[in-house]
């Protein structure tokens, strides 16, 4: 989870990332740029990117099912 500066809510948490192209219009996509960029950086100096192990392919992080639960437990209620 990640704190965030949105005013209505103190944390984001998403437990997908990637995404799948569904229309033409995809290929402007600026997510996937920065993903594969991020990737490939990462690449470069020899290790896994951790953030997109699979590029921008459409990924289910199983882990992250779990992190509101641990959030709670070590910090109580948030909005």
């Amino acid at each position: 989870m990640n704190e965030t500066g949105i005013a209505w809510t103190d944390y984001t948490w998403g437990f997908f990332s990637g995404c799948k192209k569904v229309d033409e219009l995809c290929r402007f996509c600026y997510a996937e740029h920065l993903s594969e960029q991020h990737r490939r950086g990462a690449e470069a100096k020899g290790e896994p990117s951790a953030a997109f192990p699979h590029g921008f392919d459409l990924t289910i992080r199983t882990h992250k099912l779990r992190e509101p639960a641990t959030l709670l437990k070590s910090r109580g209620p948030s909005l």
